[in-house]
C-alpha cells in the first residue's frame, strides 16, 4: 500500500515540474515564425578558433647549461598571429644541467605570452623543446606548445601545437614561427 502513495507522489511532483516549465515565458519558435537576420548570424557566425599561425621577432638571451648550470633562453619581440593579431610575445625556458655538454642533448621547458597590442587580450602557453644545441632556438630546433591559459576573448582557449625558432647575431635576436590550433 505504502508503494502505491509513493508512487502517486512522484507522479504528482513529475506533473507539476512539467507545467511549470512551460511558465518560464521562453517561447519556442514555429516553423512559420519569420526568422530574423540576427538569428542567422548567430547560427552561421565564424567559428572561434581553428587552424593558429604566428610569427614573432625580437631580442633574445641565452646561456647555454653546462655540467652544473642551467641553460637559461629569455626572448622578446613583436609579430602577429591568428585571432590575436598584431601583437607582442614574451617568455622564457630552461634546461637543467647535464653531466657532459658535449653530448649536446637538452630538452627546454618554459613558458610564453602572447599579448595583442589592446592588452586585453592574451594567450598563456607552455613550451617544450627538444634537440641538440646549447640553445632551444638553434637550427633544426622543433618546441611544442600547449594553451594554459589566457584572458580577454581567450579567457577560456585550449589548443596546441608546434614551433620553429632561429636566433642570430650569437643569440641577441630571435625569430618565432608557431602553428597549431587554438579555440576559444
Amino acid at each position: 500500500m505504502k508503494t502505491l502513495s509513493l508512487s502517486r507522489y512522484a507522479l504528482s511532483i513529475s506533473v507539476a515540474a512539467t507545467s511549470l516549465a512551460g511558465c518560464s515565458g521562453a517561447q519556442v519558435p514555429s516553423a512559420s515564425a519569420p526568422v530574423t537576420a540576427s538569428a542567422q548570424i548567430a547560427r552561421t557566425g565564424p567559428a572561434r578558433g581553428g587552424a593558429f599561425t604566428a610569427s614573432y621577432q625580437g631580442s633574445s638571451s641565452v646561456i647555454p647549461c653546462g655540467r652544473t648550470k642551467y641553460g637559461h633562453f629569455t626572448f622578446s619581440g613583436t609579430g602577429s598571429g591568428s585571432f590575436i593579431g598584431s601583437s607582442t610575445e614574451g617568455g622564457s625556458m630552461k634546461a637543467p644541467p647535464k653531466y657532459d655538454p658535449c653530448l649536446n642533448v637538452d630538452t627546454w621547458y618554459g613558458s610564453a605570452t602572447w599579448q595583442s597590442t589592446n592588452r586585453r587580450n592574451f594567450i598563456v602557453v607552455s613550451i617544450e623543446s627538444y634537440g641538440y644545441s646549447y640553445t632551444p632556438c638553434s637550427l633544426g630546433y622543433r618546441s611544442s606548445f600547449t594553451v594554459i591559459g589566457g584572458g580577454g576573448k581567450f579567457a577560456h582557449a585550449s589548443g596546441s601545437g608546434t614551433g620553429e625558432c632561429g636566433t642570430f647575431h650569437n643569440g641577441q635576436s630571435y625569430e618565432f614561427k608557431w602553428k597549431g590550433t587554438i579555440n576559444y
